[in-house]
């Protein structure tokens, strides 16, 4: 609403909330409309636009072009387009973390594949030393089937014939290469 030659304001929902509630009658539009209406030109950032918004404790502004008003800008449009922004890039992550996910998964079948027809004997234990897989050629060497090792630790398979700083180390090298 044009209130003045050189002054702008805006009635909106709650402005007509207000009316309805004060019983205002005949009361002239420009008397009731919130001024002074903020513009912001087509160019200016959303961050602008929202600083804008917050330090003068409005929620409208209008959009200027060539002192022409060819728009409104809300703050619900402003957290609109926040959160339009946030879901896209939310997708893009989930995208992204979906793919790598995959190519994690393509990988460990990979890797598991060329463990299962290794010759070599291969134990895999978790961070506890217990034995969480092994492969064919283990069972084949040792007579331990899976079942019979998985959970144990790899101590079950001292044969006697090696002295303790044999096992100090292996384990020393165990924990200093991996």
């Amino acid at each position: 609403i044009t209130c003045s030659a050189v002054q702008l304001g805006i009635i909106t929902e709650r402005d007509m909330v207000r009316v309805i509630a004060r019983h205002a009658g005949n009361t002239p539009v420009g008397e009731l409309a919130s001024k002074p209406l903020f513009s912001v030109a087509p160019g200016d950032t959303l961050l602008h636009a929202r600083d804008l918004m917050i330090d003068n404790q409005v929620r409208h502004l209008a959009v200027l072009e060539n002192n022409k008003v060819v728009g409104l800008l809300g703050f619900r449009e402003i957290i609109n387009g926040v959160e339009y922004r946030y879901l896209k890039e939310m997708q893009q992550l989930l995208q992204e973390r979906d793919q790598a996910l995959n190519t994690s998964r393509l990988n460990l079948q990979l890797a598991e594949r060329v463990i299962e027809a290794s010759l070599e004997s291969i134990v895999i234990t978790d961070a506890e030393n217990r034995i969480v897989f092994v492969n064919p050629s283990f069972t084949h060497t040792t007579g331990y089937s899976a079942e019979e090792v998985i959970g144990r630790t790899p101590a079950m398979l001292s044969s006697g014939r090696h002295d303790a700083a044999f096992y100090r180390d292996m384990w020393k090298t165990i924990n200093e290469r991996g």
